[in-house]
């Protein structure tokens, strides 16, 4: 499918085991939640973003999601930096610096001031919003459905659960190929989404979302009737297609990935690592 281009199959990601790239994007994603120091937080998207180059995540794919990501990031820095003093007091225990103000002709905003933590504030937003946007993406697209099915079952999920969350990794990209097959109707229809404004461009990725969520659910209705035309139980003993046993090397990665997770929350309750310190 066209989504395969946004990964080659010859990708060392594709070749690490689900539980081992779970682990460790889960960790990212748990760390980009929870830290709001800026130089932490710069570090961990550049990590991320190595990750994902030397992986070959396509460079069209990122910036993609990275234009699909600016407005929304933009306004995070927009909205910190003008009304985000209350937040900046309870964080900062004192009165965040101005950075300047606003001129005075500005409908509504006008002598308004902009602060200047804030603006640090919302880029760490920003930071947080992308190394999660790109840890999901990393984990579904390098993952089949065999794979992330055997890998639950090898940690002793149900396999009601485990089937469930497996349909939904496999649903990821159908998502992505259904709103490009949507994009693509449009366009024969004479509309050109690259060229409408900000706001017309938000509304009409709106208006995307409900044949999306229309078409999920009547995916999941289908996938319904047929596992109980074939007799689909998740009771009783089973066998799979795929058997994963995890490696030396990615034993030692599980272990690193607990003992970081153990130490980034130590840190942060004990010594404050990631706390937003203006």
């Amino acid at each position: 499918m066209w989504w395969d281009d946004w990964l080659p199959p010859d990708s060392w990601l594709r070749r690490v085991d689900v539980r081992v790239k779970g682990a460790w994007l889960l960790l990212a994603a748990g760390l980009a939640f929870f830290w709001e120091d800026g130089r932490l937080q710069a570090g961990l998207l550049a990590v991320m973003v190595a990750v994902a180059l030397t992986a070959g995540l396509s460079r069209r794919y990122l910036l993609r999601m990275t234009a699909f990501l600016l407005p929304l990031m933009a306004l995070s820095v927009l909205t910190q930096a003008l009304f985000g003093e209350a937040l900046l007091w309870r964080k900062l225990g004192r009165a965040p610096t101005v950075l300047f103000s606003l001129p005075e002709w500005l409908p509504w905003l006008g002598g308004h001031p902009l602060w200047r933590e804030g603006v640090r504030y919302g880029l760490v937003i920003a930071a947080k919003t992308m190394t999660m946007a790109l840890a999901a993406p990393l984990l579904f697209l390098s993952s089949g459905m065999d794979e992330v099915l055997a890998a639950l079952l090898a940690m002793r999920l149900p396999y009601r659960l485990a089937f469930v969350f497996a349909s939904a990794v496999h649903s990821f990209p159908l998502l992505f190929d259904e709103a490009r097959e949507i994009v693509e109707a449009q366009r024969t229809r004479g509309l050109a989404p690259e060229e409408l404004g900000l706001s017309a461009k938000v509304a009409f990725y709106g208006r995307i979302a409900v044949p999306l969520i229309l078409g999920a659910m009547v995916r999941a209705q289908r996938m319904e009737m047929v596992l109980q035309a074939k007799g689909f139980s998740p009771d009783g003993r089973r066998t799979a297609l795929h058997e994963v046993h995890l490696r030396r090397w990615e034993r030692v990665a599980l272990l690193g990935a607990a003992m970081a997770g153990l130490m980034a929350l130590v840190g942060y309750l004990r010594w404050g690592w990631g706390r937003f310190i203006g």
